[in-house]
């Protein structure tokens, strides 16, 4: 336990790393593993007296849950889209086939 808490740095960089890189490759899942590894990151400032990390990492866990819900808002909407094009489509389709 104690090789682990002497260590939360590490887990909380490769956290942020892999978060990083699942995000570019459009895994929505890589935001929460952010906020993870930013609480991490807390623990980290907190308990090693590093006040000035605290700067830093508070508000990206509020940029990080607003990155997710637009995210999501942007999915729906783009969910929406497919659907409302291919209806029209198939309106226009069926239009064509009957003159």
């Amino acid at each position: 336990m104690d090789f682990i808490l002497a260590n939360l740095d590490w887990l909380a960089a490769s956290c942020e790393l892999l978060a990083s890189w699942l995000i570019g490759n459009k895994h929505r899942i890589g935001f929460i593993l952010n906020i993870i590894g930013n609480v991490t990151w807390i623990y980290v400032a907190l308990t090693r007296g590093i006040p000035g990390l605290l700067l830093v990492v508070v508000p990206a866990i509020g940029i990080n849950a607003w990155n997710w819900y637009k995210w999501r808002k942007s999915a729906r909407e783009s969910a929406f889209l497919k659907v409302r094009d291919g209806l029209r489509r198939a309106i226009e389709y069926t239009q064509k086939e009957n003159t």
